[in-house]
């Protein structure tokens, strides 16, 4: 499969003849996300490291519209809790291709609800991804997927740079 046409950033590395991989992780194993808390993905504490990277897609669908996705990395970026179906939805963003969106009943099934980013988020040298709750009572996580694309080795550097 090729990814030139997604990304901007990919089809720099592949010009430029750049190591890189990438892979699409979907996860359906259904899992209690704590209230008011976040647990990061994949399983534990992982941290995604390469020194470049490009997180392509990231959605996670839940049994609340309080579940939502955060997404940390280097440099200096952190969504923060803000990207929760509730919120989404109240800012008017779901159920329409956009950015970041909430998919909320009608177009999912009765009690599922999710939040889904589209859109190319680069980052250097580290990134981390979370599920979080921002409701005072736990609920589920029932699925997620993403997209992750790294760069295998720094960018060469050019004489006189």
């Amino acid at each position: 499969m090729s990814l030139t046409g997604v990304s901007p950033l990919i089809t720099s590395w592949i010009e430029k003849g750049l190591e890189w991989s990438w892979f699409w992780r979907p996860v359906q194993r259904p899992f209690t996300v704590p209230a008011n808390g976040q647990i990061q993905i994949p399983s534990g504490a992982y941290t995604f490291k390469a020194p470049e990277g490009v997180l392509l897609t990231f959605g996670a669908m839940f049994d609340h519209p309080m579940g939502g996705i955060r997404l940390e990395s280097s440099p200096e970026l952190d969504t923060g809790t803000v990207f929760t179906a509730a919120n989404m939805t109240l800012i008017g963003l779901y159920n329409t291709p956009m950015y970041v969106m909430a998919v909320v009943p009608p177009r999912t099934m009765p009690g599922m609800y999710g939040v889904a980013q589209q859109k190319e988020w680069p980052w250097t040298d580290w990134a981390r991804l979370y599920v979080v709750n921002e409701d005072s009572v736990p609920h589920r996580c029932l699925l997620y997927a993403y997209t992750m694309a790294m760069l295998k080795e720094p960018r060469p550097v050019k004489e006189g740079e």
